[in-house]
């Protein structure tokens, strides 16, 4: 599958609010089905993408094929603290298990290397069974429970 990974520009931003949208569509879905309340979602706050562009701390990836954007990941770099926090994964349907989810892991860890940052963060739903499998690939572990979302960290220094 041919596809590029680069730095999102703010031509991109309608298409991540698209995919933002569908993921939250998808964890509705998920919500629903564990008979747990409907949460509808209209899409980023207007302005809120603008400070991944803006802040050198915030950092936010898309992944195209044919100009067309098809995953996006945001993540926050907390150097005081010795994290980066994962905000945002999505990777529309009909692009996941093609490796575009794997390379954005791999660009988030070579990110920390770099930066000499030993952990990586995010939250996931526990009924979020998939995004749970994938993080647990590559040895997250949760370090919190939120009640219904889990708090995961991968710690590099000892993987």
């Amino acid at each position: 599958m041919n596809y590029q990974i680069r730095k999102a520009i703010k031509d991109d931003f309608p298409e991540i609010n698209k995919l933002f949208i569908e993921m939250e569509n998808y964890i509705d879905k998920v919500r629903l089905s564990n008979n747990l309340e409907s949460v509808k979602s209209s899409g980023y706050e207007d302005g809120y993408l603008d400070s991944f562009i803006s802040d050198p701390n915030r950092n936010l990836y898309v992944a195209t094929r044919d100009d067309l954007v098809v995953g996006y990941i945001s993540f926050v770099v907390y150097k005081s603290d010795n994290y980066i926090y994962i905000d945002d994964f999505s990777i529309t349907e009909n692009y996941k298990r093609k490796g575009i989810g794997n390379n954005f892991l791999k660009l988030v860890i070579d990110k920390a290397k770099e930066l000499k940052i030993s952990k990586i963060r995010l939250h996931v739903f526990f009924y979020n069974t998939n995004a749970l499998s994938f993080y647990n690939k590559y040895n997250f572990k949760e370090i919190e429970n939120n009640n219904n979302r889990l708090m995961m960290e991968l710690d590099l220094e000892g993987n």
